[in-house]
């Protein structure tokens, strides 16, 4: 986008700055998808810095299973039950490309609500509703 002249003047309004396939640019990372790689064949990562009391993305499903490494600062995580697309594809992802998550979903509790800080690990199985946010006192590299 053209709105702001630079990542770090987003990231200073509220915007949450996210690197797709930063293994592709970053070594480190890309020695842990590698390694990753002989249980979990499409393995790559994608890396988000979230500033305070924000939220990189409403609540959604993704068409893969998602390990989240919390690596700096910490976010707020809810996982809701009974996802709403068993095993979705790529289209059929609900909080994405136009697809709303259905309001049955946000009637129960969250399955999992938590707080990841530096070092913990989560794991969302695909189609299971998630979302995070950031808590006013800390921002979040994931």
């Amino acid at each position: 986008t053209d709105e702001y002249l630079s990542p770090s003047a987003a990231y200073l309004d509220g915007a949450s700055l996210i690197i797709n396939h930063v293994d592709k640019v970053w070594r480190p990372v890309q020695t842990v998808c590698r390694s990753l790689r002989s249980r979990f064949p499409s393995s790559y990562a994608n890396c988000y810095v979230t500033p305070q009391s924000s939220q990189a993305a409403p609540a959604h499903a993704d068409d893969r299973d998602v390990l989240v490494f919390q690596l700096e600062g910490s976010k707020d995580w809810k996982i809701y039950g009974q996802p709403p697309v068993y095993l979705p594809y790529p289209s059929e992802q609900v909080g994405k490309n136009g697809r709303p998550v259905p309001k049955a979903v946000f009637l129960d509790k969250p399955i999992l609500a938590a707080t990841l800080h530096a070092g913990d690990v989560l794991y969302v199985p695909r189609g299971f509703v998630h979302e995070a946010a950031t808590a006013a006192s800390a921002a979040s590299l994931h």
